[in-house]
């Protein structure tokens, strides 16, 4: 898998009264809501005087979502309330920004994607102006160094490759497509996190901007729904359990553990493990620490339907990496591959250059660099109406629902802080707890 790279830079906004330059590659602001809802659902998130933000209520995450956790020893299972875990997350397509809002007293806290280079969040050790509104950093994100890896081009092909899909003209297909992903979070990626709660909000953001760019597929237009994450300290997909990651054994050894684990997870479309470890790969008989992430190719609607990425926890550093290994499980090849003969009738990317910085490209440095290219689209609509079929009347079910699972954030709370009095779910956000 080539690496995906960008040099980010950042000039520093004028310094007006919303304004504070930090250091150079970060800033202070005061972000503030401009008017209440309009009547089409939107709301306007001043930022900066260059920077307002037209948000729309996003929709990323199923209705219950799974919650696997180790308690004593023991994989335990519970569910949460989707919807409140999703109730503060917007969305701006034109400038692809995904966020999380929250009120915070007489004013708001603001989290997340404001771009695919910038991210925001609270200065909480800055205080608050005498208006109520809250300090609020935005940092540049690094979505890793300049390496040469940039040309190392390496797809994963299942051990057993799937069942070609033929396409041929009769074939229709639906108009919209949902595709169900579970997540694995590893012990470094989610020990960055407070609460289950915040890592759960943190995945949905970079879900939700991957959803931006997929809603550029047409017939059918393809979006993600969250349907459940894990967060295990047993890893059993892991040989080492050190900080550097071998990306090919363990996405093989991952694709083995999903498809052995696949009920319990709730028969998902596709599973993603962010990793906060270091993954590296083989290129040229070394170890290429340039490696960001595996997919298997055409992973969805095969027994090998996972990925994994890196991604510094908190930072959104992963999110690129997400957008692009998702492809490759819907069926989009790096650009500039031609067709697979395994797969008769499916188009290549022969078309659509690697240098000219698609994410399926080299998206070093690119304006098209968060865009997927017309033939990663094309690879990704045409993919036999026998998936597709499957994937769009599937109905999302939570399976072996046993009472006391279903938890309510109240009761979520209560267990997770079981030894402190006056825990509830926060009064502004209430899929956090808070504790009195």
């Amino acid at each position: 898998m080539h690496r995906l790279i960008f040099l980010l830079t950042f000039s520093t906004l004028g310094a007006d009264a919303g304004v504070l330059p930090l250091h150079g590659s970060s800033e202070l602001v005061y972000p503030q809501l401009l008017e209440e809802r309009a009547a089409n659902g939107e709301l306007k998130l001043h930022i900066t005087d260059d920077l307002v933000l037209t948000l729309r209520k996003s929709s990323v995450a199923a209705p219950l979502l799974r919650l696997i956790t180790t308690e004593n020893g023991k994989e335990v299972t519970n569910f949460l309330d989707g919807k409140a875990i999703e109730s503060t997350i917007y969305h701006d397509v034109t400038k692809m920004a995904s966020v999380s809002i929250t009120q915070a007293g007489s004013g708001i806290e603001v989290e997340g994607l404001i771009s695919p280079e910038k991210r925001i969040e609270p200065a909480r050790e800055q205080a608050r102006l005498a208006t109520g509104l809250i300090p609020h950093v935005i940092y540049a994100i690094d979505s890793g160094g300049v390496h040469d890896s940039v040309i190392y081009n390496h797809k994963m092909s299942a051990p057993d490759p799937v069942t070609a899909r033929s396409i041929s003209g009769t074939e229709t297909v639906p108009k919209k497509v949902t595709v169900e992903i579970f997540v694995i979070s590893d012990t470094h990626h989610s020990q960055f996190f407070h609460n289950k709660t915040k890592l759960t909000v943190y995945v949905c953001l970079i879900i939700n901007v991957a959803n931006i760019r997929l809603s550029e597929t047409s017939d059918p237009t393809i979006q993600l729904l969250f349907t459940g994450i894990e967060v295990s300290k047993n890893e059993p997909y892991l040989n080492d359990k050190g900080y550097m990651l071998n990306a090919e054994t363990t996405i093989q050894a991952l694709g083995r553990y999903a498809f052995h684990v696949k009920q319990r997870l709730g028969y998902p479309d596709t599973l993603y493990l962010f990793t906060g470890r270091d993954a590296y790969g083989q290129r040229w008989g070394r170890s290429d620490r340039g490696l960001r992430g595996l997919g298997y190719d055409n992973g969805l609607c095969s027994d090998w339907f996972v990925a994994l990425g890196e991604d510094v926890p908190g930072t959104f550093s992963g999110a690129d990496t997400f957008a692009h290994e998702v492809a490759h499980l819907l069926g989009a090849s790096h650009d500039g591959q031609p067709p697979d003969p395994r797969y008769p009738g499916r188009p290549g990317a022969e078309h659509c250059p690697f240098h000219y910085g698609y994410l399926m490209g080299n998206a070093k440095r690119s304006r098209f660099g968060h865009h997927y290219s017309q033939c990663g689209l094309q690879q990704m609509r045409l993919r036999g109406s026998a998936c597709w079929r499957v994937t769009a009347t599937k109905t999302y079910n939570v399976t072996k629902k046993y009472p006391g699972m279903v938890l309510t954030m109240e009761a979520y709370c209560q267990r997770k802080f079981a030894a402190k009095k006056d825990v509830t779910a926060s009064e502004y956000f209430k899929a956090q707890c808070s504790v009195r």
